[in-house]
């Protein structure tokens, strides 16, 4: 005579429902198994990603000999394989709730702010002539659970944006930028930085006046007045 079967813990419950907790992660496309697929080499994206959460229905018997067998208790289980968290109870929302806050918390990415700092060429609107832009924004380095490294960017125009971190950072023209921590310090040197090119540019003004234009372009023949212009040669080499 078989035993008396005392619940169904020993086979895992009965699996009643599967929740899918999603979270930005990286996927790189164009690989099999972390492999280069006819030399084609990987692109990180960020994406949603899916955890596979099991619900599973949990039984206590009476004691019987035979089926139908008689329920005395029940509870849920709560699993997610990937996270190895498991929880136990006897009110499915409130372990849903607490299973959330978990995968929270283990695939929270955490964030650190950078400012990003160029100074690009811009020519006038009217007439002939040559200037530059100096600025500087700010984005957010994320390290994800795995630790791998997220850029998060928020446009003025357009909704955040999160990509791998490029490591790298260049311009349209596919110059290098700067990027340096967002400290109190770097952006007080920042405003700084930026006062004194006004104070450059009020300058460069009074060098320009009626009544001393003239003075100031026969000045540039003697080499006394800005510096000369970068050997093109010199920079692409």
């Amino acid at each position: 005579m078989a035993g008396k079967r005392h619940s169904n813990e020993g086979n895992g419950g009965t699996l009643i429902d599967t929740w899918w907790y999603q979270y930005k992660g990286i996927v790189e496309e164009g690989t099999s198994d972390g492999e280069e697929v006819s030399g084609v080499k990987p692109i990180q994206t960020v994406q949603e990603k899916k955890v596979k959460v099991e619900v599973r229905l949990m039984k206590k018997f009476r004691d019987s000999d035979a089926p139908p067998l008689a329920t005395k208790e029940v509870w849920f289980v709560i699993v997610c394989k990937e996270a190895e968290f498991k929880l136990e109870g006897t009110d499915i929302e409130a372990l849903r709730v607490a299973m959330w806050e978990k995968l929270d918390t283990k695939f929270e990415i955490k964030w650190e702010r950078y400012f990003l700092v160029r100074i690009d060429p811009m020519s006038p609107y009217d007439g002939i002539g040559s200037g530059f832009t100096f600025g500087y924004d700010w984005v957010e380095k994320g390290v994800a659970w795995d630790g791998t490294l997220v850029l998060r960017e928020r446009p003025r125009f357009g909704g955040e944006k999160v990509r791998p971190w490029p490591g790298e950072f260049k311009d349209k023209m596919g110059r290098v930028m700067a990027c340096i921590p967002h400290t109190e310090q770097n952006h007080d040197s920042l405003r700084e930085f930026s006062n004194r090119i006004d104070s450059l540019r009020q300058h460069l003004a009074d060098f320009l006046k009626p009544e001393v234009i003239m003075k100031t372009l026969a000045s540039m023949s003697g080499g006394n007045f800005l510096l000369p212009p970068a050997d093109k040669s010199d920079q692409e080499g």
